[in-house]
């Protein structure tokens, strides 16, 4: 019995040794490299060393990107509040100068534009992007050009 529990209690231990190497990069990297390089303890600890310390300044490159992004982030939504108070007092400006009809003229121009955009946004997620609208463009007159051809060769098709 007392064999058993000491012998479980060993590859416990094994076992959480090694669950914690399993979280640590550089001990697995030390343990591969020391494998096939035939490291001593010495060396193991030295490589060891150095793949921690470069674990660490990755963590800190990778943090300060981070922080980089989100400032970034920040600055595109300044810059597009700037742009949005802009064109607000540019259409409240240009408003004072037209008359009630050339302002409904360009409330409905304005509103044109927007159904324009939604419908080239939908395009292009279907997968319709500036190249595609013009091959499908080319593709539907080539098809209307065949049609008159076939329709000018064949007049017993009109009746």
């Amino acid at each position: 019995m007392r064999k058993i529990l000491i012998t479980s209690t060993a590859v416990f231990l094994a076992l959480g040794a090694s669950a914690a190497q399993a979280h640590d990069p550089a001990a697995q990297r030390t343990d591969w490299l020391g494998e096939r390089l035939e490291l001593n303890d010495e060396q193991k600890a030295q490589v060891n060393e150095i793949f921690a310390e470069a674990q660490d300044q990755r963590e800190a490159i990778r943090e300060q990107a981070r922080e980089e992004r989100k400032a970034a982030v920040e600055q595109r939504r300044a810059r597009w509040q700037q742009v949005r108070a802009l064109n607000e007092s540019t259409r409240e400006r240009l408003s004072a100068v037209l008359t009630e009809e050339q302002n409904a003229q360009l409330s409905d121009m304005r509103e044109g534009m927007k159904e324009r955009a939604i419908m080239r946004r939908g395009a292009q997620r279907r997968g319709w992007g500036r190249g595609m609208e013009r091959r499908r463009d080319m593709a539907r007159r080539m098809m209307r050009h065949r049609y008159k051809q076939e329709q000018s060769e064949n007049p017993a098709a009109d009746e």
